[in-house]
């Protein structure tokens, strides 16, 4: 386990300890605990668990995540597991039966068309989790061996706060919060049809809900209060009847960023942007805490940026260089220093801009027009798997080049990145048919 996974574990029981000592929920901090979920294991077809089945998974899958590779059995606190999962009660007989459920329960993953040739066909069954015991006051678990790589290093991913998670009352709304801040990115989930939504929130034994408007009132409804209530997102519901009919036929939702959410921390602690002042930077874990307590999360990230450049500007002349970049960050952060705006917008566009132009005579204006003409709508029509194939391609293409050094082999954040996402946005301009107008 690399020094880095150690710390923002090590942090994460801290803040256990810390509100433990003033008996405070997870919900209940004021700095968020979350992690980098796999949406292989998001984007899976509906499945039985019940509200605390699906807290405690994310529970399970936040102690792993960060080195489900090179640890075969994980170990931690009961109790710490139990705050993990928003468990208050003392039953442990309900516990355990939570637990067994969790463990009977299969992600299936259909990866191409259900009715495709048997030879082409992706498909597959995997329960969530493995062995698990209790001892010595301490839960012990293991992850199956296929699930391993999702957890340590998912191609693409969803970041899910388990402080806000953990306050949804509803397994509806848990289960919809999950979807789409896996498609927040995109700005709206895919249209699902009827049928394929019921699956998704495990309504479809329940023949009260066959017509729509009650499905609407008893689960959709109450699900977006609450994800609107207390979340990072805000969604609404978007519908489309059947051709030739006025009954509702699919379903989507519309998510937008929510900065009015109860849970929303104007501070939020980011795992990556811990590891970069923890790495980069080599700031203590108490400098990174008060950071994050006293500093908007937008705003760490724009100093950051700016150390990153200053430092690299000083690295190309022979006479000048910094020596603590730690210090130089925490002066730009107190002091608020910024890059002069024409040097920021060529920071951010430069490498973008002149790789999307290609043809010189083209201005700047109609090539920001061209790339992203289209492209909202198109990614919003795609499938994961599609999304994912374009994500392969941008990271092979020469448009990924003045980002590789510093996103390596990571799975890359169009949310947190918007010089990325802007590179990003070129490439599918470039490589679907029809985007460039």
């Amino acid at each position: 386990m690399s020094t880095s996974n150690s710390l923002v574990k090590q942090l994460a029981f801290q803040l256990f300890e810390e509100a433990e000592k003033n008996s405070l929920a997870i919900t209940e901090i004021k700095q968020d605990i979350g992690l980098n979920r796999s949406n292989a294991t998001i984007h899976v077809k509906g499945n039985n668990l019940p509200l605390l089945g699906r807290r405690l998974l994310n529970a399970f899958y936040f102690i792993a995540h960060r080195d489900a590779l090179e640890v075969e059995q994980h170990s931690a606190p009961l109790d710490y597991f139990k705050w993990l999962g928003g468990y208050e009660s003392t039953n442990h007989k309900y516990l355990k039966q939570a637990i067994k459920n969790v463990q009977q329960t299969l992600i299936e993953i259909q990866i191409e068309n259900e009715h495709t040739d048997t030879t082409t066909e992706q498909w597959a069954s995997i329960h969530y989790i493995g062995d698990v015991y209790f001892t010595g006051g301490k839960i012990h678990f293991t992850v199956p061996k296929s699930l391993r790589k999702q957890l340590q290093q998912p191609k693409s991913f969803t970041y899910l706060s388990l402080r806000i998670s953990n306050a949804f009352t509803s397994e509806y709304a848990h289960n919809l919060y999950e979807r789409c801040s896996a498609f927040h990115f995109q700005g709206a989930t895919p249209w699902w049809s009827i049928e394929d939504f019921r699956q998704i929130t495990n309504t479809t034994e329940l023949s009260s809900y066959d017509e729509f408007k009650t499905l609407k009132r008893k689960v959709i409804q109450p699900a977006i209060d609450q994800i609107n209530e207390l979340s990072d997102i805000f969604i609404e519901l978007e519908t489309r009847s059947i051709p030739g009919s006025k009954k509702i036929g699919w379903l989507r939702f519309t998510i937008d960023k929510n900065i009015h959410g109860k849970l929303v921390l104007t501070k939020p602690l980011d795992e990556d942007t811990f590891q970069i002042l923890r790495e980069e930077f080599a700031l203590t874990p108490n400098e990174i805490n008060d950071i994050s307590q006293n500093y908007d999360y937008d705003y760490i990230r724009s100093k950051i940026d700016f150390t990153r450049h200053r430092i690299e500007q000083a690295e190309k002349k022979a006479t000048s260089r910094i020596e603590y970049p730690g210090r130089y960050f925490l002066k730009a952060l107190k002091e608020d220093l910024t890059l002069p705006k024409a040097t920021k917008q060529a920071v951010e566009q430069q490498a973008v801009i002149q790789l999307q132009l290609g043809d010189s005579s083209k201005t700047i204006a109609e090539a920001s027009k061209n790339s992203m003409d289209g492209i909202y709508t198109y990614l919003q029509s795609i499938t994961s798997d599609e999304l994912q194939n374009l994500m392969n391609g941008f990271r092979n293409s020469q448009l990924f080049n003045p980002f590789r050094k510093r996103v390596g082999d990571d799975p890359i954040d169009l949310d947190e990145d918007k010089a990325v996402r802007a590179a990003f946005h070129s490439y599918v301009a470039k490589n679907v048919p029809g985007l460039m107008g």
